[in-house]
C-alpha cells in the first residue's frame, strides 16, 4: 500500500509541475542557468473563515469554498506571513475507516509591499481524524514587489503533530519556471 501512495504522489506530482511549466518559459541568466532560491515555512496559527459546506453527491463527500487564514513564519522575507486558503474538497470512502481525500485550491499571500497568488493541488488518505498521507503542491506567481517571480511550495502535515500545523518547503524562482525535461522512456 505504501509503494502504491508514493506512486500516486510522485505522478500527481509530474503531472502538475508538467502541466504548469508547459505553460510557461524559463528565464535565464546571461550564462543560461536559472536564479532560484530554497525557502522553508512553518505554519504557526489557523483559522477557518468562511464554510460554503459539505454534500454527499454520487457516493462522494464534497467540501465546496471551504476558505481559511494561516500565518506562517518564513525563511525568505519576500513572502508574506498571512495566506488565503479557499479550497474545494472530495473524500471518497475506501473501506474500513480510511477516505481517500482530493483537493484544489486558490492561494492568496499578501502584505503591505505585494502578493503571491495561484493554486494549490493535493490529496491525502485518512484513518479516522488523522492524516497518513497528504502533500500538497502551491504554485504561485508574484505581484507588486513580488513581480516576475515564481514559488513552487509544497505543504506538509507530520501526522503525529498534535497542533497538527504544516511544514512548506520549496523554492522561488526569479522569472517564471525552468522548463521540466522530457518525459523519460518506459523500460519494460
Amino acid at each position: 500500500m505504501r509503494t502504491l501512495r508514493s506512486s500516486m504522489v510522485a505522478t500527481l506530482m509530474v503531472a502538475l509541475l508538467a502541466g504548469f511549466s508547459s505553460v510557461v518559459a524559463a528565464q535565464a541568466d546571461d550564462d543560461g542557468s536559472v536564479s532560484v532560491t530554497h525557502v522553508t515555512g512553518q505554519q504557526t496559527d489557523a483559522r477557518e473563515v468562511g464554510f460554503g459546506g459539505y454534500a454527499e453527491v454520487g457516493g462522494v463527500t464534497q467540501g465546496r469554498d471551504l476558505v481559511y487564514e494561516d500565518t506562517l513564519e518564513w525563511s525568505d522575507p519576500r513572502l508574506p506571513s498571512a495566506m488565503w486558503i479557499t479550497e474545494n474538497l472530495d473524500m471518497h470512502d475506501l473501506g474500513d475507516g480510511r477516505e481517500a481525500w482530493f483537493w484544489v485550491g486558490s492561494i492568496r499571500l499578501e502584505d503591505e509591499q505585494g502578493a503571491w497568488a495561484g493554486e494549490e493541488y493535493g490529496m491525502g488518505e485518512f484513518t479516522g481524524d488523522r492524516p497518513i498521507l497528504q502533500p500538497r503542491i502551491m504554485m504561485l506567481r508574484g505581484e507588486g514587489a513580488y513581480e516576475g517571480l515564481t514559488a513552487v511550495l509544497q505543504r506538509r502535515w507530520d501526522p503525529e503533530d498534535v497542533t497538527y500545523h504544516a511544514a512548506v518547503d520549496g523554492y522561488i524562482f526569479e522569472g517564471d519556471l525552468p522548463p521540466m525535461p522530457a518525459p523519460a522512456t518506459v523500460v519494460d
